[in-house]
């Protein structure tokens, strides 16, 4: 990979930080980048039931109003290994 360009939506609803109290539908940017810089990387969304998978940060549904996919999970961490 020589470089990669992230677009974030303003439209969306967007935290920095702690979860901000009373959030309801708002995403956690850092855990957002993250899950996006996965994909520059060659990581492809976990596969199967994305409930299963709920704690890994390629996960193909990240939640709302939670901060846990700040850093890769051991499923992430596993990926990246076997593609470097």
């Amino acid at each position: 990979m020589v470089q990669s360009d992230l677009a974030i939506n303003h439209g969306d609803s967007w935290f920095t930080g702690a979860v901000p109290a009373g959030c309801s539908n708002s995403f956690d940017l850092q855990g957002v980048v993250t899950h996006e810089a996965g994909h520059a990387y060659g990581l492809a969304h976990t596969p199967g039931d994305p409930v299963t998978h709920q704690n890994q940060t390629m996960n193909s549904a990240l939640s709302g109003c939670t901060t846990k996919y700040q850093t890769l999970g051991t499923g992430d961490l596993n990926g990246m290994i076997a593609l470097y």
